[in-house]
């Protein structure tokens, strides 16, 4: 088992993304990565409400 985590928070034009992601290996051959996005002010726009953004990714290597 191998277990990274990386976090980090990006700052453009007023929109603010903070992001924590992990990858957890499986196997050798199978990898699972989720991933958590906290967007504040979309689009720069203060007037729009912030957003949460769930995400998973499988790699396979044959």
């Amino acid at each position: 088992m191998f277990v990274i985590y990386y976090a980090a928070m990006i700052s453009h034009r007023g929109l603010i993304r903070i992001f924590l992601n992990y990858n957890y290996v499986i196997t050798p051959a199978i990898a699972v990565m989720p991933s958590i996005q906290y967007v504040i002010h979309p689009n720069g726009n203060s007037d729009n409400d912030n957003a949460t953004i769930i995400g998973l990714q499988l790699s396979l290597n044959f």
